[in-house]
């Protein structure tokens, strides 16, 4: 009995989303003009510039590591720069 009403109500679901689904109107987006060369012009990246973004050299670094490592644990940043 419970069968029968589950398919019978699942039946008129999916008829009436069929239903529905037939009267929408598939639409394409507008195509848009292709870009003209007034279009900004792309910045290039500066030449001086260091590739990993420090600020500093890295023989500065190697000197502020051992500076600030002294008598540290030698594990992170400090392996190597501990006495």
């Amino acid at each position: 009995m419970m069968r029968g009403l589950i398919c019978a109500v699942a039946l008129t679901w999916a008829t009436s989303a069929l239903a529905a689904d037939s009267g929408v109107k598939a639409t394409q987006p507008e195509e848009k003009p292709p870009k003209t060369a007034t279009s900004k012009p792309v910045k290039k990246a500066k030449a001086d510039a260091k590739p990993g973004g420090s600020a500093e050299s890295p023989a500065d670094r190697t000197a502020r590591l051992k500076r600030e490592c002294r008598g540290a644990v030698n594990a992170g940043a400090c392996t190597g720069y501990t006495q």
